[in-house]
């Protein structure tokens, strides 16, 4: 969908059925440096290694998504 719709940001859960987040951020990154990418998931960041989540531009913990999301959304329309 990144590749057909050229977003400017893109928020995804990591556990996700047929790739995982992680893995798609590498991908969509790979191909469109430019595109934003956010991570968001239930477990702790520590379940996943701060190498893996360096991937994205953001991580949020789920229980806080809507809490930062107008912030990360703010930022994407200031830059």
């Amino acid at each position: 969908m990144v590749k057909r719709f050229r977003p400017q940001l893109v928020i995804m859960d990591i556990q996700m059925p047929l790739m995982d987040g992680l893995q798609a951020c590498e991908e969509i990154k790979k191909d469109s440096p430019e595109i934003r990418v956010v991570l968001y998931t239930m477990h702790s960041p520590e379940t996943y290694g701060d190498a893996a989540l360096k991937r994205a531009d953001s991580f949020v913990p789920k229980d806080r998504l809507f809490e930062e999301l107008p912030e990360i959304v703010g930022k994407e329309a200031a830059e």
